[in-house]
């Protein structure tokens, strides 16, 4: 056997090595083997294992003998082999080639690291077989870790250290041992020319093998947002993630992403022993929240064609660092789990967010606090109920079944003791941290009321759905394989107590009567900008609100379709607070579009939005006033409009757009140019209480009016037509959570 090495200055000598080199030598081919002594092929094709003949499927594809005889050459992959195959096909179709895993840590450099093209697997090489490579003429063509890794023992701060690299069995003591001695090493940056491994990235690469930084390195998942766009990602995380997402000890992780910054800004790669680095799959995970709310002009100046194609490259970043155990500390998995749950791509994903939920909450509920520090018992307890609050939404928007038990939770309700507020000068120089919240405690307070208020109406809306709705499996469309499909999903009750839905509604209601003011919702009269912290206050009590609306239609929407006579009058009463809580939404969704904040909606918007559109079409459909009609039509106009901005980052809001299409049997903007209907941009905030007791329509539509409207006709879930396509409508119920 013989290799082939492509050329470069860094090209090793054959004195350097040569107990390496003669079993690699270009000079002296291998003696061919004594006849009745051959080895058996490393792999066989099925047709040669079938016939038990000898394959050379290794060194061609097609073998030989399936060439000649006209069949196809198919090689079944072992599955302890699987992963390692991939990384491999993945490798060589990048254009870089590498052996095989080494058991001996004396073999060279080049049977390991890409750039070593075995001419026994290739057949003979010439100047024309590298067309499809891609040459590492030079050291600097290789990416930083693969640099980080060569360099790491061709240019050893220790002379004894030999220049090969370990086997990947053995790249664990390698690398801590290399590391160490290169961060004792002042002269490191200079022996990798710059290249500069940060305190999030070098602690990882004691831990995984060679083969898993490698991959990890070509996948990107190593590389983390520098300089401003870094910074936009950690301002968008504190100001729209973290406050209902209170899951991080953010002044903490906010210090270590600036020492992160510091150490690539300075060319430093001597991180404290005595400080702890920030998770590389946490810091991920939070870049991949914070990428639906960042200024897309930092995604296109990062290369990125969308917000979505932003959002997707961050998860796969992040879910990889996770499948390959990148990470050890559980708070940090948790942490990092809560944030990927807020991607959900397709219906029938069966890693969706309720997965990632359960597995956070399963960790959360593994870790022993009595031994803690009282500030990692206060950010467990905001990780527990953290999990509660997203499982119970995630149910709200996807119908799905709950996942976590609210027992444990009674008596541990959250406390304003239980949030850190960061105090100005834990922030002071940190450029992510100027248009921020955490520029004022008073906000950073109003914000933990808000998340205190959420999880409790979180408890109600558990209730709701264990009292009201059932688990029932549905039948989903089958895959492209013809594969028949089922899900469990949660349906109304065929039957139905009316006290138990009158003491819920009296919960809900007796929930909203001890709000504080910080958590009601005014609209503003004068709409603040967007770079003042008070923007992110007002959209989270929006959020909140949004919230609690859905909670009453989730309620009531089942008895509102009631046919029973005998309940025709608590049917009535359901269907006016359906509607009322459809006009609440569609209220602060007209605030949102104008204020500008609709961009910053999370995805469970999406799942308040659409019921609420959808009584607002059957509600246009039954009114025979031109008047009403027309102002219905206002209200989902605007409706639409938020739906359609949420689009560009949600995949729900094309299931959305796609409902409320089929809806309306036609295109929105036909039925809106038809009726007039236009962006006022004269039109003021009312600065009006949004009070979400009242239940007084005015003239635009009355008690009758909804009486007569198609409600026999509905289907599903009270707001949904016989003339929809069922398939679309029950699609609805798991959008996005």
């Amino acid at each position: 056997m013989s290799t082939s090495i492509l050329s470069g200055p860094e090209q090793l000598e054959a004195h350097e090595q040569p107990s390496a080199l003669a079993a690699h030598s270009t000079e002296a081919p291998d003696p061919a083997p004594k006849a009745g002594t051959k080895r058996r092929a490393a792999r066989a094709c099925l047709s040669c294992r079938s016939r038990k003949v000898r394959c050379n499927v290794v060194e061609q594809s097609p073998c030989t003998n399936c060439r000649f005889d006209g069949v196809e050459c198919s090689v079944e992959t072992g599955r302890k082999k699987r992963r390692s195959i991939k990384f491999r096909e993945h490798i060589e179709g990048s254009g870089l080639a590498i052996k095989p895993a080494l058991s001996k840590k004396d073999e060279p450099l080049q049977s390991v690291l890409p750039g070593v093209v075995d001419t026994e697997a290739h057949g003979s090489l010439d100047d024309d077989t590298f067309s499809f490579l891609r040459p590492w003429s030079t050291i600097d063509d290789v990416t930083p870790i693969m640099k980080y890794l060569y360099t790491a023992e061709n240019e050893p701060s220790n002379p004894q250290q030999p220049s090969t690299l370990a086997s990947v069995d053995s790249f664990e003591d390698y690398s801590s041992d290399s590391m160490g001695s290169q961060a004792e090493s002042p002269s490191h940056s200079t022996s990798t020319d710059g290249i500069v491994l940060s305190c999030i990235v070098r602690p990882l690469l004691t831990r995984i093998s060679l083969e898993d930084a490698m991959y990890l390195s070509l996948k990107g998942a190593l590389d983390v947002p520098e300089g401003p766009f870094c910074d936009a990602l950690l301002e968008a995380f504190i100001n729209y993630v973290h406050p209902f997402l209170p899951i991080l000890d953010l002044a903490e992780f906010l210090q270590l992403m600036q020492q992160h910054q510091d150490e690539l800004a300075l060319g430093k790669n001597d991180f404290g022993q005595d400080q702890s680095p920030a998770s590389l799959l946490l810091v991920q995970a939070v870049m991949f929240a914070a990428s639906a709310f960042v200024d897309s002009q930092y995604l296109q100046e990062a290369g990125y064609t969308s917000r979505r194609a932003a959002r997707k490259s961050f998860f796969e970043k992040t879910k990889l660092l996770y499948t390959l155990d990148c990470e050890t500390d559980p708070m940090a998995i948790s942490q990092a789990l809560l944030l990927m749950a807020f991607w959900h791509e397709t219906l029938d994903d069966e890693k969706g967010a309720s997965h990632w939920i359960g597995v956070a909450m399963d960790i959360a509920n593994t870790v022993h606090t009595a031994s803690l520090t009282p500030a990692k018992k206060r950010l467990w307890k905001r990780i527990r109920w953290t999990c509660l609050v997203r499982d119970r939404l995630v149910s709200l928007g996807m119908r799905l079944p709950l996942k976590i038990d609210s027992t444990g939770f009674k008596d541990t309700a959250l406390t304003m003791e239980d949030f850190d507020i960061v105090e100005s000068s834990e922030i002071t120089g940190l450029p992510f941290a100027r248009n921020s919240v955490l520029q004022d405690p008073v906000r950073q307070r109003g914000l933990a009321a808000l998340f205190m208020a959420e999880s409790q109406l979180c408890v109600h809306i558990g209730r709701i759905l264990t009292d009201e709705y059932e688990v029932r499996s549905r039948e989903l469309l089958p895959d492209p394989h013809g594969i028949s499909r089922s899900r469990m999903l949660l349906y109304p009750k065929a039957t139905r107590d009316q006290a138990v839905i009158d003491n819920l509604d009296g919960e809900l209601r007796l929930w909203e009567e001890s709000l504080p003011d910080v958590c009601k919702y005014w609209s503003p009269t004068i709409p603040p900008s967007l770079d003042n912290p008070r923007s992110s206050v007002l959209l989270h009590q929006i959020i909140l609100n949004l919230v609690y609306h859905a909670a009453i239609a989730t309620l009531h929407r089942p008895n509102a379709n009631s046919g029973d006579p005998s309940d025709a009058r608590s049917s009535r009463l359901s269907k006016l607070r359906v509607s009322h809580a459809a006009r609440g939404i569609t209220h602060m969704a007209t605030d949102l579009y104008r204020l500008r904040l609709d961009s910053y909606l999370p995805s469970a918007a999406v799942t308040v939005l659409i019921p609420a559109i959808l009584t607002l079409i059957v509600e246009w459909r039954a009114s025979n006033d031109e008047r009403a009609k027309r102002e219905t039509m206002r209200n989902i106009f605007y409706c639409r409009r938020v739906l359609e901005r949420l689009r560009d980052v949600y995949s729900g809001g094309d299931h959305g757009a796609e409902l409320v299409r089929a809806a309306l049997g036609c295109e929105p903007e036909d039925l809106e140019r038809e009726a007039k209907v236009e962006e006022d941009e004269g039109m003021g905030i009312s600065g009006e209480k949004m009070d979400v007791g009242d239940e007084d329509f005015g003239d635009l539509f009355t008690f009758d009016d909804f009486m007569e409207a198609e409600g026999d006709d509905m289907a599903v879930d009270g707001m949904f037509t016989e003339a929809m396509p069922f398939g679309i409508v029950e699609e609805s119920l798991a959008v996005a959570p």
